[in-house]
């Protein structure tokens, strides 16, 4: 489906109808932004550009992590796997008195969210299968919006929690889902977790 990414007053009056479909579908939902690239992967005759998956290792993201996969080895695309932390990562037992060094916080927290990869998505991996993990610091939204637009991808995917009341979810300017498929320079591909593994979440 398409969205005229609508925002301020409008998308407060009216919501997303694009978001109310993509956070209710029992189906994989790709929504094309007004960023998005003209060119449909079925028919473009370049070189497939990266697949990007943004995860936060949760099960929504695992979920997706399949499709993805799969995706990217049909087109011949390389996957690219995002996880966004917050700029100041904090450790577990973390004192200000004894670590208070920023680079090293986060230099700490990449090795941990790499840890996770090589455990939860690697695992999972075809050979044939061309993938890479990259960490970013910041805003969740906005870096994933920034690699899919430096990287050029071809395909955003995206896992989704389920969310019990999706009418007022959709009308929240703040929401990151909306956010990313508004702002997306490519097709966004949305997926929620099934229901047992969201409501352990």
């Amino acid at each position: 489906m398409g969205t005229h990414a609508r925002g301020g007053l409008g998308r407060l009056a009216l919501g997303s109808v694009a978001e109310q479909v993509f956070r209710q579908a029992d189906c994989l939902v790709l929504t094309v932004g007004p960023g998005s690239s003209e060119n449909s992967l079925m028919e473009t005759k370049e070189a497939a550009r990266p697949f990007l998956l943004a995860t936060d290792f949760g099960p929504a993201s695992l979920q997706a992590f399949s499709y993805a996969a799969s995706f990217a080895d049909r087109f011949g695309a390389k996957l690219v796997v995002l996880h966004v932390l917050p700029p100041a990562p904090l450790p577990e037992g973390f004192h200000w008195s004894t670590t208070g060094d920023l680079m090293q916080m986060r230099e700490q927290a990449e090795i941990a969210s790499r840890r996770q990869f090589q455990k939860m998505i690697l695992p999972n991996v075809h050979d044939e299968t061309a993938i890479e993990f990259i960490v970013k610091f910041g805003i969740a939204s906005d870096q994933i919006l920034q690699a899919c637009h430096t990287l050029k991808s071809g395909l955003l995917i995206l896992g989704l929690n389920r969310a019990e009341h999706v009418e007022t979810a959709s009308h929240l300017p703040w929401s990151m889902a909306h956010k990313i498929v508004c702002g997306a320079s490519c097709p966004v591909l949305t997926m929620k977790a099934a229901a047992s593994q969201s409501a352990n979440s």
